[in-house]
């Protein structure tokens, strides 16, 4: 339980014991008390916490419901409760007002917890699998491809509130399309040598790939030139992919720690709330 739904819990119990105790001294006489609310207000002018509790014993009660809300002001005890201030708005809604300085104790549950702080288990250990998007391995990566990250740090999430999650990212690096990456790393492989090849139909132009072949060039330079087309593709294809795997997992990597930052950040303001 986070600090401020302990906090609204201490309310509740304070506010049903103003209740009875209001009772015990003739001044309301309700039998039991009715299902109410205690929530955060819609708006921020409104306070830390709001309740219609009067309201709803309005009803039992047959009177106005803000001058029951004067009666449980008056008997509710804040002891423990952070509340600083209490006001009667509206056709009664009780709004509170909380110190500031619950706030530091925010920081000492984030120290205690540590990476768990914020951690739920509304998931109840269902499984749940999360399928990222694709990572095509012949080019540079696109905003498209952010969705794996937000993917990664959806899972992560989904885990830190209580769901068994599996994950599930593919990476493109067979059929076709990996053949005609290794055709085209070849052909520029071939042209930065000074061969007369021309580029295969259905080839990736991106200028990334020529600075791949640039790379290779400089480690291995032409030792690939005069072998047998096959194993030269096949050795290019191992390259390629290497390389860029690299490619893909490092800024993919950067990403997602960014946005699970963010995204925890913003957690911890919910949760502080």
């Amino acid at each position: 339980m986070s600090l401020y739904e302990s906090i609204k819990e201490r309310v509740t119990n304070q506010l049903e014991e103003a209740a009875r105790t209001a009772k015990a001294a003739g001044e309301l006489n309700f039998i039991e008390l009715p299902s109410y609310v205690l929530e955060e207000p819609r708006e921020r002018q409104h306070g830390d916490l709001a309740t219609n509790l009067a309201m709803v014993l309005a009803k039992v009660e047959k009177r106005s419901p803000r001058d029951l809300a004067a009666i449980l002001i008056k008997h509710l005890d804040t002891t423990g409760t952070w509340i600083e201030s209490s006001e009667i708005a509206g056709a009664g809604f009780i709004n509170f007002r909380l110190a500031p300085l619950w706030l530091t104790d925010v920081i000492k549950e984030v120290t205690k917890a540590g990476e768990r702080y914020g951690q739920v288990d509304i998931g109840k250990g269902q499984k749940i699998q999360v399928e990222f998007v694709s990572a095509n391995p012949t080019g540079l990566l696109h905003m498209g491809n952010a969705r794996a990250a937000l993917g990664d740090s959806l899972a992560s999430l989904l885990s830190m509130a209580g769901y068994e999650v599996s994950r599930e990212f593919y990476i493109n690096d067979t059929g076709n399309q990996i053949q005609n990456f290794a055709l085209s790393l070849e052909s520029r492989y071939l042209q930065l040598l000074g061969q007369d090849c021309p580029f295969p139909e259905g080839g990736y132009h991106g200028e990334d790939l020529i600075e791949t072949v640039k790379g290779l060039i400089a480690k291995v330079g032409d030792k690939y030139l005069t072998v047998e087309p096959g194993l030269r593709r096949e050795f290019l294809i191992r390259y390629g992919l290497e390389e860029k795997m690299q490619d893909i997992k490092k800024p993919l990597r950067t990403l997602a720690l960014n946005m699970m930052f963010g995204l925890t950040n913003n957690l911890c303001m919910i949760r502080a709330k």
